[in-house]
């Protein structure tokens, strides 16, 4: 408000009165009050605005802020480090493999797990995952496509898209990741009827998916190409 003379203009209120009369009449009366103008005089202008303000944080919510943001860094950092394992093993394992025919490495790949004894150890989730993951890698090597990190029904989703595969061998791979599952997920114990079902199966899908000698022979060349393209 600006400082000087002033004026506060009178006001006007209606009313009603719905009380019973005392002469027994219940006529509503309405009236109004007017007020009388006031003068008044305003010595000052009102204070300037003040900045904003800073609201302190509580230290409750300071330590907390500070568990998340721990949290979330040691989060990217693990799954960082997992990555480059990942790649690091996939490097490892690509320049280690392609020395031998896929169905050769996933067979002596086969023999080593036997020997290793797993089911007589009772590691019966272990075994799952490792023949779970030999036949993922050999799928890959023999028909070239992208299994070993895909989940179950990703994996099985591809099969029936893919050329590469007979019906009956699609067929057998889909009982076989059925079979798996259970176990490596699910915890569940298979009989020993069952156990040596999945590793007969890994081991007779290979052997009818044994690339004839004229893929052999493509398959020397295209490594043959590419190593002359890295020299």
């Amino acid at each position: 408000m600006i400082p000087g003379d002033a004026t506060i203009p009178a006001l006007t209120f209606s009313f009603e009165d719905g009380r019973p009369k005392a002469d027994g009449s219940n006529e509503v009366y309405r009236d109004e009050l007017t007020t009388e103008p006031i003068q008044i005089y305003v010595k000052g202008s009102l204070a300037d605005l003040k900045g904003p303000m800073s609201v302190p944080i509580p230290f409750e919510y300071k330590l907390l802020i500070w568990a998340a943001g721990t949290l979330l860094f040691v989060t990217a950092a693990a799954m960082f480090v997992r990555w480059m394992r990942k790649r690091a093993s996939a490097d490892s394992a690509t320049h280690a493999e392609p020395a031998l025919p896929p169905h050769i490495w996933a067979l002596r790949e086969l023999d080593r797990l036997s020997e290793e004894r797993l089911i007589e150890r009772g590691m019966i989730q272990e075994y799952y995952y490792r023949v779970n993951g030999l036949l993922r890698r050999y799928i890959e090597l023999r028909f070239e496509v992208m299994a070993g990190e895909q989940t179950s029904e990703e994996f099985l989703h591809m099969l029936q898209d893919s050329f590469a595969l007979s019906a009956p061998h699609k067929a057998m791979l889909q009982q076989f990741t059925s079979a798996c599952d259970p176990v490596k997920y699910a915890r569940q114990i298979p009989d020993r009827e069952e156990i040596e079902w999945v590793g007969r199966s890994a081991r007779e899908f290979i052997m009818q998916t044994v690339p004839t000698e004229a893929e052999l022979a493509a398959a020397r060349e295209r490594t043959g190409d590419l190593e002359e393209v890295a020299a």
